[in-house]
């Protein structure tokens, strides 16, 4: 080639070309962010990398291609910024429009409003869980050994702050009428009965260092658990009570969950895939994926006896009325959440293994018979 002669440079998505076409904003965006899980590691060696050795590298799907996943919504900063525009445009017009769902009065005394003190205590003290969940979001996005994981769960923990906001928001706003709303809710997360199970099941979460537990713990069981009981139930309840206000307002936060669902079922189809296919190679992979069906299910089994007691406590002590008429509900709005996670784990295994099976077959593999 002539010295002058223009040479021909890659493009910035070079790596994304074997699908022969011009790849999305969201492929170019989200893929091969992270450098060091095809190093083997950190290039220096600090005690961070033994860190990320025995907590990601060494966890039990830490070296799965997460690469293959696939966010259902193919969230972009862009587009998540756009999206959530629209949602706080709707809660910003809702709580100014009708910001207390009560007429313009004298403020409310204490023990005045039966209904309204309980609500106190079942709202207020939601931020507090939210942190939580928000630090164990942060943890798992963090600690996440693919660059597109990384990117969903951060978002996951922007829409964890967004509900916290808003919780606090809408606390300060009772509290222009009724000043003592929601006052004790320090008290009330670290000493109320109806609070303890939810407050030693994240810390215990927070306290999960492992990837792949705090993982599944989270997005399979925890998460989940607090929408169906403080968001969803807590909704049901409030407008009941007649402030369809707070219901309209918990409610709002619901979209997020389904697309976190969406994603952890994506996650976990990835999961098994990967596995079945490097299962039994050179490469040393020790899980066969039916072994990881049942690790994941047997995290889910652990962690969901902590969230039912959890949410059973939360229910009969301060709804304890019509705890037994809620809890069928949110006990089979679970179920089915977990047996579509179920289900992309057992697609994704007969997915591979039928693969597998025409990969031996030289017919289907286009090999000389």
């Amino acid at each position: 080639m002539p010295a002058d002669a223009p040479r021909k440079s890659r493009k910035t998505y070079w790596h994304l070309g074997h699908d022969r076409r011009v790849p999305s904003a969201y492929e170019i965006r989200t893929s091969r962010l992270l450098y060091y899980p095809a190093h083997g590691g950190f290039a220096v060696n600090t005690p961070l990398r033994s860190w990320y050795q025995r907590f990601q590298t060494d966890s039990l799907l830490g070296d799965a291609d997460w690469e293959a996943f696939v966010d259902p919504r193919q969230t972009t900063y862009a587009s998540y910024v756009l999206l959530q525009r629209e949602q706080e445009t709707f809660l910003t017009h809702l709580l100014a429009l009708e910001p207390l769902g009560l007429p313009e009065g004298h403020p409310l005394e204490e023990g005045g409003d039966s209904w309204l003190a309980t609500f106190s205590r079942a709202l207020a003290p939601l931020r507090f869980l939210l942190n939580g969940l928000h630090m164990a979001t942060s943890y798992v996005a963090q600690m996440a050994p693919g660059g597109r994981v990384v990117v969903a769960k951060l978002f996951q923990a922007a829409d964890e702050l967004r509900r916290l906001e808003r919780v606090a928001y809408r606390t300060a706003q009772w509290q222009l009428r009724a000043p003592w709303f929601g006052g004790d809710a320090r008290v009330q997360w670290e000493q109320g009965p109806a609070w303890r199970a939810w407050r030693a099941c994240i810390e215990e979460l927070l306290l999960c260092y492992d990837w792949s537990e705090a993982w599944v713990a989270l997005d399979v069981v925890i998460r989940p658990a607090v929408e169906e009981s403080c968001f969803a139930a807590l909704a049901d309840l409030a407008e009941t009570g007649g402030h369809g206000t707070d219901a309209r307002f918990l409610r709002s936060f619901l979209a997020d969950g389904r697309w976190q669902r969406a994603a952890t079922a994506a996650l976990l189809r990835v999961c098994v895939s990967r596995r079945a296919m490097i299962s039994g190679t050179a490469a040393g992979k020790r899980h066969p994926p039916e072994q990881v069906q049942e690790a994941v299910r047997a995290i889910v089994a652990r962690w969901r006896l902590k969230a039912d007691n959890a949410v059973t406590g939360w229910l009969s002590l301060f709804f304890p009325e019509v705890a037994g008429q809620l809890q069928p509900g949110i006990s089979r709005r679970r179920q089915e959440a977990e047996d579509a996670m179920s289900i992309a784990l057992i697609s994704a295994t007969d997915t591979v293994a039928d693969s597998a099976m025409d990969n031996a077959n030289p017919a289907k593999a286009g090999a000389p018979p």
